[in-house]
C-alpha cells in the first residue's frame, strides 16, 4: 500500500522544549505525489511557556496577530491537538511516514510524554514511523559540508517562492514541496524497517 506522508511544522514560544510550548501546529498529508488533506491549529501553550516574553517572541517571529493571541487561552493543548491530528489519521489503513523539514527540532515537542505523538499513533493502531529529516537532504543535495540550512535557504536554492508568513502550515507546505523536488517522498523499499528510531 502506498504510504501517506505526514509533514509536519510547529511554531513555539521558543528553541528548548524544557522552557517552551508549541502554540501552532501544522500539518500536510501527502499520497501518491500529491497533497491530500492539511490541518494548522492553534495551541494553548502551558502558561509557565506562555508568559509576556514568550508571546512577544511568537508576534516577533511567527506573527502571532492580537485575535490569536486572545484565542489562545480557549484553544486545544498540545495533548489534544496531537490527539485530533491521530484521528485525523485513522482512515489510513497503510504506512503513516512522518517528517518535517528540522525534524530533530519537532520532534523535540511532538514527541514529549505525556503526549507523544509516536506512542499515541502506534495506540492508535496505526502503522507509525519517523521518516528522513528534510533538513538533512536538503543539506546533502544543496550544500554538502555545511551542517545545517535554513529552510528559507533550500527552497531559494531550488526556486520554490518563499512564503511571507513563517506559520505552521506555509512552513509545513514549503518543506512538502521540497520534499518533492528532491525525492525524499520516494516509496522506501522496505517499509517493514523503521526509517528512524522511534
Amino acid at each position: 500500500m502506498t504510504p501517506l506522508w505526514l509533514i509536519l511544522d510547529v511554531e513555539t514560544t521558543g528553541l528548548d522544549p524544557d522552557t517552551a510550548g508549541v502554540w501552532q501546529l501544522g500539518a500536510v498529508f501527502r499520497q501518491g505525489g500529491r497533497e491530500v488533506e492539511s490541518i494548522e491549529m492553534l495551541v494553548r501553550p502551558e502558561e509557565r511557556h506562555w508568559t509576556p516574553e514568550h508571546r512577544a517572541l511568537a508576534r516577533r517571529i511567527s506573527g502571532l496577530t492580537a485575535a490569536e493571541e486572545l484565542r489562545l487561552p480557549a484553544e486545544l493543548t498540545l495533548p489534544e491537538a496531537l490527539c485530533g491530528l491521530v484521528a485525523l489519521l485513522l482512515w489510513h489503513e497503510g504506512p503513516i511516514i512522518a517528517t518535517s523539514y528540522n525534524l530533530p527540532f519537532e520532534r523535540g515537542f511532538l514527541d514529549r510524554e505525556p503526549a507523544a505523538l509516536s506512542r499515541l499513533a502506534r495506540e492508535a493502531g496505526l502503522d507509525w514511523r519517523w521518516g528522513p529529516c528534510l533538513m538533512a537532504a536538503a543539506v546533502k543535495a544543496l550544500a554538502p559540508g555545511r551542517e545545517r540550512l535554513s529552510l528559507r535557504s533550500a527552497c531559494a536554492a531550488l526556486d520554490i517562492p518563499w512564503s511571507a508568513d513563517h506559520r505552521a502550515l506555509a512552513d509545513a507546505r514549503l518543506a512538502a514541496l521540497l520534499g518533492e523536488r528532491l525525492g525524499a517522498f520516494a516509496e522506501p523499499a522496505d517499509l517493514a524497517l523503521p526509517l528512524e528510531e522511534p
